[in-house]
């Protein structure tokens, strides 16, 4: 499981040009604090593809302060709409 999360890690560092560490915990999806990607326990088929969303967005200084603390007021459909939108123009941008 190490390996994987260390190959997994690897990816997402080439990905973000920073140091990202990849970690397991029991969560249903999964998101990252900009220094780490947190994946769900259980390894899935799309880790990977988790693993690049998220490292697209640290790449591209999505989780800007301002507009994070905007996005913690903000209704859940604004936040989804928000993260698709973002998601969409980081992986353009990486």
């Amino acid at each position: 499981m190490q390996n994987n999360n260390d190959s997994l890690a690897l990816l997402a560092n080439c990905i973000s040009g920073k140091l990202l560490r990849v970690e397991r915990i029991s969560t249903a999806y999964a998101w990252t604090d900009g220094a780490t990607i947190y994946l769900p326990e259980n390894v899935g088929k799309y880790d990977q593809v988790s693993v690049i969303a998220q490292s697209c967005l640290v790449a591209s200084d999505s989780f800007d302060k301002k507009i994070m603390r905007r996005m913690v007021r903000s209704a859940d459909q604004v936040v989804a709409s928000y993260l698709h939108l973002e998601l969409v123009r980081s992986v353009k941008e990486v």
